[in-house]
C-alpha cells in the first residue's frame, strides 16, 4: 500500500488533518520515528514548529512529568490489542498541563507498525475537578476542612499506627452570642476561631477541622499530652484575648477545650471524638478550674 516513507508521512499528515479532531502524534514502532505530529500539539507542548523536523519520540515523551509512567507505556505499547487511554501532566515551559492520550497500535498493508496516539488537552477539567474537591473537602465558611474530610484524615493516622493528640472545643455561650449580636455577628466569631485554630495547626505540622456548627477540631500528629498542653494553652489564650469587632461593638470570646490521645486512648475515631467530647463537658461543669488533667489513666485532659 505504501511504496516509500514520504507516502507514510503523507498519508498521516492527511489524516490528522481531515479525519482526526484531537491532537495527533504516529510513532513507526520499529524505529521510533515520528512520522506525524500536527502543529495543535506542537503548541500544547511549546514546541516550535521550525524545530518539528528535528524532533524525536524521546524528545516528545520529555515532555512528560511522570517518567515512570512513561516507562509502563513504553513497556506494553508494542504489543497493545485494545486501546490504551491514560491522563498525564506535562510541561509546556514552565507551565503545566494535563492531556488525556488515547493510544492504539495498527499495521499498514506492507506490514510496518504504527501507534496512532490522540492528545486532548483536558487542563480546564482538571481543574474543575480540584476546585471541586477543594469544595467537597472545605467549609464554606472558614475555609478550614468540615467534617467529613476530618474525619477521613483521622482515620488514615489512626491506621497508621502512629502517636498524636486530638483537641476537640466550641464556641461558650455560642447561642447567646447569636441572639444579642445577631447571625452574622456569630459567623465573624465563628470565623476568627477558625482561623486561630488553622493557624495552630499550620504551626505544628497538624490540621483544623470545623466539626460542626461551633464545635471544631484541631489534630495534632506525633504529639503526646506533655507535649500538646502548651500549644493547647498558647491557643486558648490566643482566643481569650482576640475580640470580636461588630456594628461598633466588641465581642468577647472563650472556648472549651478537650483533649484525646490517640493510639494510646483509642484507635477508633467515633470513641476518640467521645472522649475529647466527655473531656470538654467535663471541664465546662468545672468553670473554676483553669486545667484539670487525669494524665495517670491517660483519659481526660481539659483546658478553661
Amino acid at each position: 500500500f505504501f511504496s516509500s516513507r514520504k507516502r507514510h508521512t503523507s498519508y498521516w499528515r492527511d489524516w490528522s488533518s481531515d479525519v482526526c479532531s484531537s491532537d495527533l502524534i504516529a510513532v513507526e514502532i520499529k524505529t521510533n520515528r515520528i512520522l506525524v505530529i500536527n502543529r495543535a500539539l506542537l503548541d500544547m507542548l511549546g514546541i516550535d514548529e521550525t524545530k518539528k523536523n528535528q524532533l524525536t519520540h524521546e524528545d516528545f515523551l520529555s515532555h512528560f512529568v511522570d517518567k515512570k509512567a512513561m516507562e509502563k507505556y513504553l513497556a506494553v505499547r508494542d504489543t497493545l490489542v485494545e486501546p490504551y487511554v491514560r491522563e498525564y501532566e506535562v510541561m509546556r515551559g514552565d507551565e503545566h498541563v494535563f492531556v488525556l492520550c488515547h493510544t492504539k497500535l495498527i499495521t499498514l498493508a506492507n506490514g510496518d507498525r504504527v501507534s496512532l496516539t490522540s492528545v486532548m488537552n483536558i487542563t480546564e477539567n482538571k481543574k474543575f475537578e480540584q476546585r471541586l474537591l477543594v469544595q467537597s473537602r472545605m467549609d464554606a465558611l472558614t475555609k478550614i476542612c468540615n467534617r467529613g474530610y476530618g474525619e477521613a484524615q483521622i482515620e488514615k493516622l489512626l491506621k497508621a499506627k502512629k502517636n498524636g493528640m486530638f483537641l476537640l472545643f466550641d464556641v461558650d455561650k455560642f447561642k447567646h452570642i447569636n441572639d444579642t449580636y445577631g447571625h452574622l455577628a456569630g459567623d465573624k466569631v465563628i470565623k476568627m476561631v477558625a482561623s486561630i485554630d488553622d493557624k495552630f495547626a499550620r504551626a505544628h505540622g497538624g490540621f483544623a477541622c470545623r466539626y460542626g456548627g461551633e464545635e471544631f477540631l484541631l489534630v495534632l500528629p506525633g504529639y503526646d499530652e506533655t507535649q500538646a498542653l502548651p500549644i493547647l494553652e498558647e491557643m486558648h489564650k490566643e482566643i481569650q484575648t482576640t475580640i470580636v469587632q461588630y456594628d461598633d461593638k466588641e465581642i468577647p470570646v472563650n472556648v472549651c477545650i478537650g483533649l484525646s490521645a490517640y493510639p494510646t486512648i483509642c484507635r477508633d475515631t467515633n470513641i476518640l471524638v467521645n472522649r475529647a467530647d466527655k473531656s470538654m463537658y467535663y471541664g465546662k461543669k468545672h468553670r473554676s478550674e483553669e486545667h484539670t488533667s487525669e494524665l495517670q489513666s491517660r483519659q481526660y485532659l481539659v483546658c478553661r
